[in-house]
This record gives C-alpha cells, structure tokens and sequence, in this order.
C-alpha cells in the first residue's frame, strides 16, 4: 500500500507541474506518462508477490529446519528433545524428562525448546518453564520469522487430528497461553504444503487444521479436508509430522 501511495502522489505532483506548465500536454508525452505510471503499478504489485513468496520460502526453510534438529538430537542423544532424562547431566540446570519416548508429560514440550537451544542444534536459549499463561515467544518457545504471530510447539499429540496421532511440529497463533489457533490463510498454508509435502491438508506428512476447538474457521472443507484457497479471512494452524503412531 506505502509503495501505491508513493505512485499516486508522484502522479498528482505531475499533474501540478503540467498544469503550470506554458505549454500543452501533447498525446504522445500523455501517453508515455500513463505507461510509466502503469509499469510502476505493475512492479509494484509484483514486488508484494515477490515478498509472500520469499515469506514462504522462509516459513519451509524454518519447518525443515527445526524437524532436521529435532531428528539429529534424538539421534545424538537416544531421545526426542523435551524427553531426554538426563538432560541435567548434559547441561547444568537443564529439565530432565522423564524418558518414557513421548514429548508428553508436563512441561516436556517446552524442555524441548530448551534441550534444542542448549545442544546449540538451535540459535537462542530457552528456559524450559511456564511463562505467564503458558508460551511466550523467545522465551521458553520460537516464533516464526516470516509470519510473526506463529508459534512453534513439539508434542506427542495423541488425540486425534484427522485420525492421526503422533509426535508433530506444529506452528499456531497463542490462545490461553497455548499457540493452538489458526493464523495463516488457507492458500498460504497451501504454498507450503506443496513445497514440503502433497498439497494435501490431511495428507502426508504435513497437515494444516482449522484454528482453536469450536472455530467456524474454513481454512479446510469440511467434507474433503482439502485446502479452500478462496477463502480469504479464515486461518490454518500447521502441523509437520516427525512420527506418526
């Protein structure tokens, strides 16, 4: 919108400085001022394209990202992140799990943020408890760069969503202290999908869902779970799975 204002006010400058111009605006210098203006337009538009696209992209790189951790530290350290039971022995003051192979028990979802920060798997540091009402960004928890309000979590989810169960990286918008919400239009969450996985929201290895329990939220068909791109004001919350049950 800043760049069209710019465009808009340049126009009305040159439509001033014709006016008091001693001379008349021939066709062809009309015409020539009308394509620049057109091109500018069109750029742009193109520009803000340009941005979602790179939004997205940066949005993969963080899901990829953050999976591939998670994968490498149960791999270097025998458990899940969050799960681990001798964390403290790693690192002094670290939370320990309670070993059981599910990020599941208590505050185990956020001891992974803080397992994965002090393995240096992830940039920052993370405090592994309750702050306020449950997650605050940066501090026991990660957003999303490119999409801000979007929070991650790591869960062993084991009700049911579209009949899947399994331990799931899930990017979601804070609801009473939980980032459970929707937030991200349904073609965006599309773009990614597609970039990821099948472009299937109950397909795969990454789903999209509609927003917080009892939402009217139609980033999905009700009846196909498919993607509804033309909707334009209703939002998904994310889950990649690492292993599904």
């Amino acid at each position: 919108m800043m760049v069209i204002k710019t465009i808009l006010s340049s126009l009305q400058n040159g439509v001033r400085s014709l006016r008091s111009s001693q001379r008349g605006v021939t066709l062809t210098e009309l015409s020539v001022s009308v394509s620049i203006i057109s091109l500018m337009v069109a750029g742009s538009f193109g520009g803000l394209s340009m941005l979602k696209a790179a939004k997205i992209r940066k949005a993969v790189s963080e899901f990829t990202t953050y999976m591939s951790a998670i994968n490498e530290f149960q791999s270097e350290y025998g458990y899940l992140p969050g799960d681990l039971p001798t964390a403290s022995d790693y690192w002094t003051g670290a939370h320990n799990g309670d070993g059981n192979s599910l990020v599941d028990s208590t505050n185990e979802d956020l001891y992974a943020w803080e397992h994965l920060g002090k393995s240096a798997l992830i940039t920052g540091t993370y405090t592994g408890a309750v702050s306020g009402t449950r997650y605050a960004a940066g501090v026991n928890s990660i957003n999303s760069e490119p999409f801000t309000i979007g929070v991650f979590s790591f869960y062993a989810y084991q009700t049911l969503i579209y009949n899947t169960a399994g331990h799931a990286l899930r990017l979601g918008s804070i609801t009473s202290g939980w980032p459970t919400a929707g937030f991200m239009l349904a073609k965006d969450a599309y773009a990614i999908d597609a970039k990821i996985d099948d472009g299937l929201a109950a397909n795969g290895m990454f789903y999209a869902a509609r927003g917080a329990a009892g939402s009217s939220n139609n980033c999905v068909t009700d009846t196909t779970n498919l993607y509804n791109p033309s909707d334009t004001s209703e939002t998904c919350t994310l889950y990649y799975w690492q292993r599904k049950f």
